[in-house]
């Protein structure tokens, strides 16, 4: 092939080329970036953290109204649990056993009070055949954080002058005790109690089986139960009145605490 032939070829193929080309990348297809829609992922998140913080907080709410149920629940049975001792032997009288508390049920105040005449209401809560005849003013308080109880409780046991005291024939009296301590009375608690009342305080202390009881020498202590009393007769009426004194602190995060 001459020269002039091969540059003839030559420049035909160039030609061919320069047109061919361009048409060629243009019908190769391209891959186009993907596009992110910021607007449409912000919503479409926000949805889904909206959905899960509403279930978060349906759940949360449900667990406060089932710990304040539950709260309530135990309020309510404690409640129910001091009036219930009288109304066992008391009956329809136990109307005169009044309940209050405040808004936040912090505090309540429990009462049984006389009747019409200003008179104790009598009862047979005795083993005997005998009679009681009982006043009450309880005040139940915890603290804001529900970790602390102080209750504070006056008593009152009037009976028979000639009639000799003794906690088991008054059902009601070591009963109630029994629910402000959370607890029954034992057998030596009754019997210490026995001793403040019908001796001189002073015999308690010779007794080694009950020292545990004494508290400033003059009251005795169950567990965190402090108990004053004190004996008044009135010999024109033929009576004579127990008043019983009672402090409680408790402080509940420790009683749990030492129970784990």
């Amino acid at each position: 092939m001459s020269k002039k032939v091969r540059l003839i070829l030559l420049i035909f193929i160039s030609i061919i080329l320069t047109f061919s080309i361009p048409f060629i990348v243009s019908i190769i297809p391209k891959k186009t970036p993907p596009v992110v829609d910021v607007d449409k992922l912000n919503k479409n998140f926000q949805k889904t953290l909206d959905k899960a913080l509403a279930a978060e907080r349906e759940k949360t709410i449900q667990e406060m109204e089932n710990a304040f149920k539950e709260q309530q629940k135990l309020e309510n049975e404690i409640m129910v649990g001091f009036a219930e001792t009288f109304k066992e032997f008391y009956g329809e009288d136990t109307k005169n056993f009044k309940t209050s508390y405040t808004p936040d049920k912090l505090l309540w105040e429990l009462s049984f009070e006389t009747n019409e005449k200003g008179e104790p209401l009598r009862t047979d809560d005795t083993t005997n055949k005998g009679w009681n005849a009982y006043e009450l003013k309880h005040k139940y308080e915890f603290n804001e954080k529900k970790t602390e109880l102080k209750q504070e409780a006056t008593i009152k046991v009037t009976k028979d002058i000639n009639a000799k005291f003794n906690i088991n024939d008054n059902k009601i009296l070591y009963n109630y005790l029994g629910k402000m301590l959370g607890r029954e009375l034992t057998e030596k608690d009754k019997n210490a109690i026995n001793i403040k009342v019908n001796m001189n305080f002073d015999d308690l202390k010779s007794i080694d089986d009950l020292k545990t009881y004494i508290y400033d020498n003059e009251q005795l202590k169950i567990d965190e139960m402090i108990i004053e009393t004190n004996l008044n007769e009135d010999k024109d009426k033929g009576l004579k009145s127990i008043e019983f004194k009672i402090n409680y602190l408790k402080n509940i995060e420790e009683k749990e605490e030492s129970e784990e």
